[in-house]
């Protein structure tokens, strides 16, 4: 069994092959397989004034991705060599769209 807080119910939506691909605001499910952990995080940042090959991003809850998940820490760095080695990521598809 996977660690973290899970997908809740999103599922994988297409594979995010490279930082170029994301911007902040994206909802995205990591998988890391160093700690064996599914999330859901939003993008916040991408690039750091160097390099456009990183993206930052937040760990949110899966039942309110408005809000940050509890005892998260702060944020995280992906950078493009991490994709399909370290982690794996995917677009956010919502199984229920929210009732507006």
């Amino acid at each position: 069994m996977a660690g973290g807080s899970g997908f809740g119910s999103f599922r994988k939506g297409p594979v995010v092959q490279a930082v170029s691909e994301v911007q902040p605001g994206d909802l995205l499910l990591k998988y890391s397989m160093q700690f064996d952990a599914e999330n859901v995080v939003r993008v916040i940042g991408v690039g750091n004034g160097i390099t456009e090959e990183i993206f930052y991003g937040c760990f949110v809850d899966p039942r309110d991705t408005d809000k940050p998940r509890e005892g998260a820490g702060g944020q995280f760095a992906v950078w493009n060599f991490d994709l399909g080695t370290t982690c794996q990521c995917w677009r956010a598809v919502e199984e229920r769209p929210r009732a507006q």
